[in-house]
């Protein structure tokens, strides 16, 4: 082999890193398919199922933009890991993709328009639609290039997306056999809601801010309640006290007419054993449609369920004068009337945890709704619940988590996990694979179909049970003509009503409304004897008029299908109309390692890298996404997602706060810090350091300080390359001819065991620490500068070069391979194809040798810095006769700046069991440096004692803070160690 003899002076990431990465993509060695080792194990006709394979399923990144600061932590240790077993020669799959993450990309989207001041209803939804593929098309391009930009050796050729169409089929087909087996229906319960976003989110979805709030004591007719929500109690229906409690046992039972500043309710008071007596007044008023604890109480005690908020967070008609207003304007003006009315008892200052949106940090609302969800507690076609499955595989240790701490949290979220709700009230996304026959989305409009059925008098009666309504429907209000919808209501209640005969030749009956109001003034026109109220004007927003004949008004059956249906299978009906809610994003995503692998057909690849090796990602996203992984994998397949899950910490600043983008002062873009320091540094900042499920902190002076390291490396190369004369490369291990030499080779044996070893068992950080120190410490401080002294180390140099090129590679991918291109460019061969070194354990007592060389060297270094001796002056020294020291005295000479002579008088300095004489006599004056030392020594005994007595001081130590405590403690350690170093020298003197 010959290589290029000398690498450029300086190295430039901006120069390198594109065309190393290109390279790289054009080998095709991304796809494991096509990988050399992979191949030459085939040729030799090894079966195909011995053939080692290991896999990642990359997190998809959110289509939403760019990749922050996190992504890059999660990149570098997947990178790490996919380049070790690459080179190792096993089958390597790092598969890529990304997430359409709905709520998060129609925000997106929906930001923009409001600039215009549009909405997507202004839009329509297919036209809405169109504008989010163009906002993710573009997105991912962004991505895309971060990810090459970062060194992902990922394998483009298998690239996926949770909304192309074949992970889109993944879904439907899950869904559908889910919802056969039972595990998913459509029922009602009180959901989290995002006024922001206009839709449900799952629990696990919705973060918690601590909030110094209010507690108001409310008179309450005969009792008093405490609330921190005394606007929701205009919706209250029930009474709730624990049957144990004295104070309201007569009570239960009862009916309470209630007056609140005004607003009349009517309570049933009930005992449950869930009421705490210790809150408040030990008697809470209940309210089903706002809060999920209230819902559960008002099913098993039949209580009525009436809602105050809306879907908007404004105050309903049921809320009587306060209705249209805001939560909080609400809060304020009702709590005023109470005390206006002499109702609030007292108001106390209240901390407790807000409930937020985690995608747009707007409060949530707990509303009611009929939502579709996933029963994680009935037993499934495996004989457990998805819950009992996803925990058993954990527990079992099929599933090893890392670090171990967060297992016991898996199984805390798992143990109290709720049914999950599914179903997003969103246009972009999976539309829920379930059409129903008849027109079930219900929609509000009129249409000049509908005008030939009344005249004829088929249709004069709307009743809406009669159409498949139920409370807590939620309805569109629709001009059927323009397609235009112009309000959302919720059914509070079902009565049969009929519409009466109204004039369907008004041009009003095909008109579009801009609101409820005009709408309901419409209706009025035609009843002017009728007196709308709050309870009827819910009927009225909820009729409907089909759009077809009266016998083709279908059925009402349910279809769950994978393709879209033609006719219904029961009435043989052709109109079907789709579920609008589109499903939950954590629902396609939780089907990631298989989906992306082809099922649920039966691929190659499926049967190859399923189960995949590893799940890497942070801990922040362990419930969202790992545990559900587990249950669809457990579930849908019978078998785990991976092997193991490894979790990395949040990134942090260099003062420990969390990172966000909207944050100018917290946030590192990846991009700027590759763009200044490369990319391999930034990896470097990330991984070393830090380790598994602990934060790491990230600023620009750290990934400067790797950035140097990188050129460190580049120097080393080139003084190795630029000091070699023979060019041609050893094919076996070199032969020594020094202790040096036999010293170098044993280090590099251990780094590769340990270095193996540790990535291997994903402590990533040790494994670069010890690389560094070999690097560093080892090769550059010590051997390099022997290598200058003893020459003719061509093979050992080469030997000692390729193999940390080899070891750096899966953490600073760029800066090795271009190396490795100019000094072994011939080969024609890519570094991150080159076999892993196998550890070669001839170990002999070189190691301890060299290292009592390397104390003298240090000692005799040491010496001449305490007693200010110039680096320029050679001092002499005598040695006791010793034959190690005979036969390496050039290198203790030229190291330690001494010569070897025959001095009978001076300084006696002990080294091990090697014994020097140093005359000082002619290098310093000694009487003068006594004098100096003996003060220096007087002083620091003086700060050692004050030290000593704050430190035995109960006081301090009770009340100091921790961290003075422990910092006083670490300076006594200092002191005791310079004032033994004093001693000694002034013994010396």
């Amino acid at each position: 082999m010959t290589y290029m003899k000398e690498l450029p002076k300086t190295y430039n990431p901006k120069l390198v890193e594109d065309k190393i990465y290109q390279l790289w993509e054009n080998s095709d060695y991304f796809n494991p398919d096509d990988l050399p080792a992979v191949a030459r194990r085939a040729k030799a006709g090894l079966p195909e199922k011995r053939i080692k394979t290991f896999s990642i399923s990359l997190p998809p990144p959110n289509v939403t933009g760019k990749l922050h600061i996190g992504h890059s932590a999660m990149l570098a240790y997947q990178d790490i890991m996919i380049r070790f077993h690459r080179m190792q020669g096993d089958k390597t799959l790092w598969l890529p993709g990304m997430d359409h993450a709905a709520i998060a990309t129609q925000n997106a989207v929906e930001r923009e328009l409001k600039k215009e001041g549009k909405t997507r209803h202004d839009l329509g939804r297919e036209k809405f639609l169109a504008k989010v593929n163009d906002f993710v098309a573009k997105s991912k391009d962004t991505i895309r290039k971060q990810l090459k930009a970062m060194g992902a050796s990922l394998d483009w050729s298998r690239e996926k997306f949770t909304l192309g169409e074949d992970l889109s089929r993944s879904v439907r087909v899950a869904f559908k056999r889910m919802y056969d087996d039972r595990l998913i229906y459509r029922g009602d319960r009180v959901v989290n809601w995002c006024p922001h976003c206009q839709s449900t989110l799952a629990d696990d979805e919705v973060e918690y801010q601590e909030e110094k709030g209010k507690l108001y004591y409310i008179k309450y007719g005969p009792v008093t309640i405490a609330t921190t929500r005394p606007e929701t109690k205009l919706g209250d229906t029930g009474l709730a006290v624990h049957p144990d409690d004295k104070r309201y046992q007569k009570l239960i039972g009862k009916k309470l007419d209630v007056d609140l500043a005004g607003h009349k309710i009517k309570v049933k008071v009930f005992g449950d054993r869930a009421v705490n007596m210790e809150f408040g007044t030990g008697a809470i008023g209940v309210t089903p449609a706002h809060s999920l604890q209230d819902y559960q109480w008002a099913q098993k005690h039949d209580l009525e369920i009436i809602k105050v908020i809306d879907e908007q967070g404004k105050m309903t008609k049921a809320a009587g004068k306060y209705a249209g207003l805001d939560v909080l304007t609400a809060r304020k003006r009702f709590s005023d009337d109470l005390e206006k009315a002499g109702q609030i008892e007292k108001i106390e200052d209240y901390t407790n945890n807000l409930s937020l949106c985690y995608r747009c940090n707007t409060p949530i609302e707990p509303l009611p709704s009929k939502q579709w969800f996933v029963d994680v507690n009935k037993k499934t076609s495996h004989g457990k619940s998805l819950k009992q499955l996803a925990s058993e595989a954990v527990r079992s240790d099929q599933i090893k988590i890392i670090p171990e701490r967060f297992t016991k949290t898996y199984f805390q979220w798992m143990d109290n996990l709720r049914d999950w709700c599914i179903s997003r009230q969103i246009w972009y996304g999976h539309q829920i694979p379930v059409w129903y026959c008849g027109n079930e989305q219900k929609k509000m409009g009129f249409h000049e179909k509908v005008v030939p059925q009344l005249y004829q008098g088929k249709t004069k009666t709307y009743r809406l049970r009669d159409h498949g309504f139920s409370v807590g429907d939620r309805v569109a209000f629709e001009n059927s003509q323009s397609e235009k919808i112009f309000g959302y209501g919720v059914i509070k209640n079902i009565e049969e009503t009929t519409v009466g005969q109204i004039d369907l030749q008004d041009k009003a009956h095909r008109s579009t409304y801009d609101t409820v109001e005009e709408l309901i003034a419409a209706f009025k026109k035609h009843h002017p004897d009728r007196k709308i109220t709050p309870k009827t004007k819910a009927i009225i927003y909820t009729y409907k008029f089909s759009l077809d004949k009266p016998n083709k008004n279908g059925c009402g059956e349910i279809i769950v299908s994978v393709n879209k249906p033609n006719k219904c299978p029961n009435c043989k009906n052709s109109t079907l109309s789709q579920d609008p809610d589109t499903l939950d994003t954590w629902f396609s995503s939780s089907l990631w390692t298989f989906s992306t692998l082809g099922w649920p057909k039966k691929t190659d690849d499926l049967k190859n890298y399923h189960p995949t090796s590893v799940m890497e990602t942070g801990y922040d996203i362990l419930f969202f996404w790992i545990a559900r992984m587990i249950i669809m994998s457990t579930y849908l397949l019978g078998e785990k997602p991976f092997d193991y899950v490894y979790l990395h910490g949040l990134v942090r600043t260099k003062e420990g706060k969390k990172m966000s983008k909207s944050d100018p002062e917290t946030s590192v873009d990846p991009l700027d810090m590759i763009e200044r320091f490369g990319a391999d540094a930034l990896r470097l900042s990330m991984i070393i350091g830090t380790s598994a499920g602990n934060d790491v902190r990230i600023y620009k002076e750290k990934i400067e300080g790797y950035r140097n390291f990188v050129n460190k490396l580049w120097n080393i190369s080139r003084f190795i390359l630029s000091a070699v004369k023979n060019p041609a490369y050893p094919k076996t291990a070199p032969r020594v001819k020094t202790l040096s030499d036999q010293w170098i080779l044993e280090e590099l044996e251990k780094t590769i065991e340990i270095v193996t070893k540790k990535i291997a068992g994903f402590e990533f950080s040790q494994a670069g620490e010890q690389l560094r120190y070999f690097t560093w410490d080892q090769l550059a401080d010590w051997y390099l500068e022997i290598a200058k002294i003893e020459k003719n180390k061509d093979d050992i140099l080469l030997w000692v070069l390729k193999r940390i090129l080899i070891l750096w590679h899966p953490f600073v991918p760029f800066v090795t391979e271009e190396i490795w291109q100019t000094a072994f460019a011939e080969e024609n061969k890519l570094l991150m194809v080159e076999p892993w070194p196998e550890v070669q354990k001839d170990q002999t007592k070189a190691g301890q040798d060299f290292k009592k060389i390397q104390n003298v060297i240090i000692a005799l270094r040491n010496f001449r810095a305490e007693y200010n001796i110039p680096p320029a002056t050679i001092i002499s020294i005598s040695a006791k006769k010793n034959p190690l020291i005979e036969k390496e005295k050039k290198i203790i000479a030229k190291l330690a700046r001494v010569k070897f002579s025959a001095v009978k008088k001076g300084i006696r300095l002990t080294i091990g069991q090697l014994d020097f004489t140093i005359p000082l006599g002619n290098l310093i004056d000694i009487e003068k440096e006594r004098k100096r030392t003996g003060l220096e020594l007087q002083t620091k005994k003086r700060y050692y004692e004050s030290l000593n007595k704050k430190l035995t001081n109960r006081y301090f130590l009770q009340k100091a803070p921790r961290e003075i405590v422990d910092r006083e403690k670490t300076k006594k350690k200092e002191l005791e160690e310079i004032i033994k170093k004093l001693t000694k020298k002034l013994k010396y003197l």
